[in-house]
């Protein structure tokens, strides 16, 4: 990881949205708290945090465009909602545009909205810093449960966030992101928690 390159990033960041960055400083200290609960690196995952929303000021069909640029397959529901891509396109810009080579911080950077399964500590850190900053938990009471977990499990966290964001989402007929339902499922066998259907169900 090079510092220089990821302070440059951020203040990439900064410029472009001022809203923006004031949200990855508050992921940032979350984050900072939960590595040092979990035994992370506070300074890598400090700056994961700080430069996680890169790409988050972008309009869609720029979205769309670097994703193309950057050889990104897109998924349907990523074609209908580009917003989703800002973590994947974000990574390829600090890959390519500041040189980061950070292979786990580009990683979690670049799947912090959705996360994924078999995520490492890095990436279950930034993905649930940027859930429970305390913007969101204001906006949305029902994240407090997800913090209290974060504290003791970072897994069963997690769990619990996709719990109360799948529901949401098939209460508003929303898509499933793949990459979310793949992470739930991950962690779902993780954890041996998978519930058989019931014989003769349809």
């Amino acid at each position: 990881m090079k510092i220089a390159e990821l302070k440059l990033a951020r203040q990439r960041l900064v410029d472009l949205s001022p809203e923006i960055a004031a949200h990855c400083q508050r992921v940032s200290q979350v984050a900072v708290d939960l590595a040092r609960r979990h035994g992370a690196d506070r300074e890598r995952v400090a700056w994961a945090a700080l430069i996680h929303d890169l790409a988050r000021p972008m309009p869609p069909e720029e979205l769309r465009t670097l994703a193309g640029v950057y050889s990104l397959p897109l998924d349907p529901v990523e074609q209908e909602m580009p917003l989703l891509l800002h973590g994947r396109v974000g990574a390829e810009i600090l890959k390519r545009d500041f040189s980061v080579t950070d292979a786990p911080l580009l990683e979690a950077v670049a799947w912090h909205t959705t996360g994924r399964g078999g995520m490492d500590l890095l990436g279950k850190v930034l993905f649930l810093a940027d859930k429970i900053e305390p913007h969101k938990l204001a906006s949305h009471p029902p994240l407090k449960e997800v913090e209290r977990l974060a504290q003791e499990d970072l897994d069963r966290a997690i769990l619990e966030f996709y719990r109360w964001q799948v529901s949401r989402f098939l209460e508003r007929n929303a898509f499933l992101h793949p990459a979310l339902v793949e992470a739930r499922n991950y962690l779902l066998k993780d954890l041996g928690e998978v519930s058989s259907f019931a014989s003769g169900a349809p």
